[in-house]
C-alpha cells in the first residue's frame, strides 16, 4: 500500500508540474499573441498612413492639373479674342495698294 501511495504521490507531482508548464506557455502564447496582433496593427497603420499620402499625392497633382488646364483654356481664349479681333481690324481697314486683303472666317 505505501508503494502504491508514492506512485500516486509521484503522479501527483509530475500533474502538478505540466499544469505548471502548460500556465507557462499559456502565456508565452498570450505574449506572442499581443505582440502579432500590435505588430499587425503597425503594420496596418502604416499602411493606412503610405495610402493616406498616396491619395494626397494624387489630389494635388489633380489640382495641378486642374489649375494648368484652366490655364491653357484661358490663354487659347485670349489667343482666339485677339485673333478674331486682329481679323475684324482687318476686316474694317481698307487694303492698302499692293497689299492683298486675307479673310478668315
Amino acid at each position: 500500500m505505501e508503494q502504491l501511495l508514492s506512485v500516486l504521490a509521484r503522479k501527483q507531482d509530475e500533474i502538478i508540474q505540466v499544469q505548471k508548464h502548460i500556465a507557462v506557455l499559456e502565456d508565452w502564447i498570450r505574449r506572442e499573441e499581443a505582440r502579432d496582433r500590435a505588430v499587425a496593427d503597425e503594420a496596418t497603420q502604416a499602411e493606412l498612413a503610405r495610402l493616406a499620402k498616396r491619395a494626397e499625392r494624387g489630389a494635388k497633382g489633380s489640382s495641378l492639373l486642374g489649375v494648368f488646364l484652366c490655364g491653357c483654356c484661358l490663354a487659347a481664349m485670349l489667343l482666339l479674342g485677339i485673333w478674331t479681333h486682329s481679323a475684324a481690324q482687318t476686316d474694317a481697314s481698307p487694303a492698302a495698294p499692293g497689299q492683298e486683303m486675307v479673310s478668315v472666317r
